[in-house]
């Protein structure tokens, strides 16, 4: 349970850092934090997949389904709901809550995470 929160903990705080930089380079909003817990919720989730090893390709792609899944629920729950837009991909897939592109991205962010945590257990134990 603490290596969860652990886990929760830090891929929301980098994430957190991550959105913050992005919206400030393009001009947008501040980071919501709705957006940061769930984005810490796959961060901890590919990280605890990583500690049962399973194959990297394989837990990258589920932790993009996962946080692509999650911006689909979670941005219809804040726009269809609370009438609040937490982001918009154009005119993509459903109503431009989720892209393909940006399942893409998130993928590739999962490698990001599964290898940054691999660098930091190895050296920092």
């Amino acid at each position: 349970m603490k290596r969860t929160a652990f886990y929760f903990a830090i891929g929301g705080a980098w994430y957190f850092l991550l959105e913050v930089l992005f919206r400030a380079a393009f001009g947008h909003r501040g980071a919501h934090p709705v957006v940061v817990v769930m984005a810490g919720a796959v961060c901890a989730q590919v990280c605890i997949a990583d500690d049962h090893h399973m194959r990297p390709w394989l837990n990258a792609v589920l932790g993009g389904i996962s946080a692509t899944v999650s911006e689909l629920v979670v941005g219809s729950i804040a726009l269809y709901v609370f009438d609040e837009r937490l982001w918009h991909y154009g005119n993509n897939l459903s109503n431009g809550i989720i892209s393909f592109k940006w399942a893409m991205v998130w993928v590739c962010l999962c490698f990001v995470v599964i290898f940054l945590k691999k660098f930091i257990m190895k050296n920092w134990r």
